[in-house]
């Protein structure tokens, strides 16, 4: 499993490496780069989903685009490299694989143990490349983007393809809840939805297909967070459907879209989050619209699912309340030390920086959450002592 994400020359991240755990948590003032670490990310899936397109399509995100590589490499210095590597362990040892981006063209790298290779390519890159490896008595073939054995292989052999072609699957798996989200509609019309749903509509979709199992799933996590129902609506004979929210003690079902939107924007989380083909998802935000309360109540229902649902999480968040309540979650052993992970993002000039903060088993972060919260504690200061209180 994927374990640490190590990112070079992407927008402001020059040199930067995190540990992730199944909720990572990052925050920080705004434009400290953030977001990128989630957009680096989604850039290396597309790449690795399709390298067999244009370069200047793998940094369109579809709910936004980067623009191409002059625009996204760290200080425009179009001479550097876009690295986006992820490490994590394996029965064969630890295992580093990379996806370098430069002006033209590029390359695929992978370390397993003592065995190091990489594939220099051009975009649009057509898999005809290949290299033989051998990591122990195994010989495999690969392209730099999947595994294949050579010759004959035995049952255990196979196991340890799957294992590395799983761990190239897991990049594929990240998804995100972008800070544009929710639905803005009543009524939606069936379509079949893609691999990486990120409209209204291809939700909606999403929500709906598979013979309700992610609708069902959705409404139970939705219902412990606002004690309402979630249901889509098909009427008799239509192709179109309405997604609905209802009371528990009121029987009138209400179209989402007339909902509050912190409602709203939790059903394309929750339904981002529990699709089948996300593994990872990257939430920006989650705390719109939401009050404390419910901020609370969610990030218990998180925890619920990354636990049941064998999901992982990274979150950016400018709320103290979602932050303070992972944190007593932590203290009131509902959530373990090892499960969370917080940085604190700084941007220092040109570079962006993630300081790893320790939360011991009592919820503290070491030296507090101060950067965090500096404005607040000031306000406070001067309401509580009036504005002369500090002379």
């Amino acid at each position: 499993m994927i374990d640490e994400i190590e990112i070079t020359n992407f927008r402001s991240l020059k040199n930067v490496r995190i540990e992730l755990k199944p909720i990572t948590v990052i925050y920080g003032e705004n434009s400290s780069g953030k977001s990128s670490l989630f957009y680096s990310l989604l850039v290396a899936r597309n790449v690795l989903n399709n390298p067999n397109q244009p370069q200047a399509n793998f940094f369109n995100l579809r709910f936004l685009n980067l623009g191409g590589f002059d625009q996204v490499v760290f200080d425009h210095s179009t001479e550097k490299t876009i690295g986006i590597g992820v490490h994590g362990s394996t029965s064969l040892g630890r295992m580093k694989y990379e996806v370098s981006l430069k002006r033209e063209g590029g390359s695929f790298h992978i370390k397993v143990g003592d065995v190091d290779s990489k594939i220099d390519v051009t975009f649009p890159y057509q898999l005809n490349v290949r290299k033989e490896i051998s990591i122990g008595n195994l010989k495999l073939s690969w392209n730099g983007v999947n595994f294949e054995h050579i010759g004959e292989v035995k049952e255990e052999q196979v196991k340890l393809i799957e294992e590395l072609n799983s761990f190239l699957e897991e990049i594929r798996s990240i998804d995100i809840a972008p800070i544009i989200r929710g639905f803005t509609k009543p009524i939606f019309s069936k379509a079949t939805p893609g691999p990486y749903p990120i409209t209204e509509d291809e939700i909606a979709n999403e929500i709906v297909s598979g013979g309700g199992y992610l609708e069902g799933k959705v409404h139970s996590y939705f219902r412990k967070i606002f004690g309402k129902s979630f249901r889509s609506f098909t009427p008799p004979g239509s192709t179109n459907f309405y997604l609905r929210v209802m009371e528990e003690d009121n029987a009138v079902a209400v179209d989402l879209v007339n909902e509050g939107f912190g409602e709203n924007q939790v059903i394309y989380i929750l339904a981002k989050l529990l699709r089948s083909g996300t593994k990872t998802l990257l939430i920006e935000e989650p705390e719109i619209h939401l009050n404390p309360n419910t901020q609370r109540e969610f990030v218990r229902v998180l925890h619920e699912m990354v636990k049941k649902e064998g999901k992982r999480v990274m979150i950016s968040t400018h709320s103290e309340a979602f932050v303070s309540s992972i944190l007593h979650k932590v203290a009131t052993k509902k959530i373990s030390p090892k499960e969370v992970v917080f940085y604190l993002c700084e941007k220092k000039g040109k570079e962006t920086a993630f300081r790893k903060q320790e939360v011991n088993e009592m919820g503290q972060i070491k030296g507090g959450l101060i950067h965090f919260m500096r404005k607040e504690i000031e306000e406070m200061e001067e309401l509580i002592l009036g504005p002369k209180g500090k002379e």
